[in-house]
């Protein structure tokens, strides 16, 4: 079974993303893997996403967090204990 199958990511990326809007599983997994230092595409293999998919995800991560880059977005991750800064682990 795919990664889609087992954890509703081909759900469908909410393009209408509003700043502070809670984020979804698919992007707390997003945000911690780039604080790990993970590379686009290797996330959205490990996610078992298309790219086009991967970077709509992290378009959305990036308006709810109010965030103007993948860095900006790791950053307010950790300030605002989306993932811990010492684990990178979603909390």
């Amino acid at each position: 079974m795919t990664a889609r199958a087992t954890t509703g990511y081909h759900l469908g990326v909410d393009q209408r993303a509003r700043r502070g809007d809670p984020l979804r599983p698919v992007e707390l997994d997003i945000l911690r893997q780039l604080a790990d230092g993970a590379h686009d595409p290797e996330i959205a293999h490990a996610l078992d996403i298309s790219t086009r998919t991967y970077r709509r995800y992290v378009t959305a991560m990036q308006h709810k967090l109010g965030a103007r880059t993948r860095a900006h977005a790791v950053a307010i991750g950790m300030r605002d204990h989306h993932i811990d800064p010492h684990e990178g682990h979603p909390r």
